[in-house]
């Protein structure tokens, strides 16, 4: 996997995984490495969860990835409305 043959339509934590397993780096490690449990970074890795910008960072230099493919998370939805 290099940087170029990132599919970046996939999900985020898809892609976070198949980088991670690629450089032979368990959960546990990465997790340690950036200051998340083990359960937080599969929460990240499963979807459940969307990283910081902070989180992403560290991520994307610990596996080598190229954070400008990191797409911003989804908006929360909410529609605001102006008062008259």
């Amino acid at each position: 996997m290099s940087k170029s043959t990132i599919d970046i339509d996939r999900p985020i934590g898809q892609r976070i995984r198949e980088a991670r397993e690629f450089r032979g780096i368990n959960q546990s490690d990465l997790a340690e490495k950036i200051g998340k449990t083990k359960g937080g970074l599969s929460q990240i890795e499963s979807g459940e969860t969307y990283p910081a910008h902070s989180t992403l960072a560290a991520i994307a230099e610990i596996l080598e990835m190229a954070i400008e493919l990191v797409p911003l998370p989804p908006k929360s939805g909410k529609k605001t409305t102006r008062k008259k």
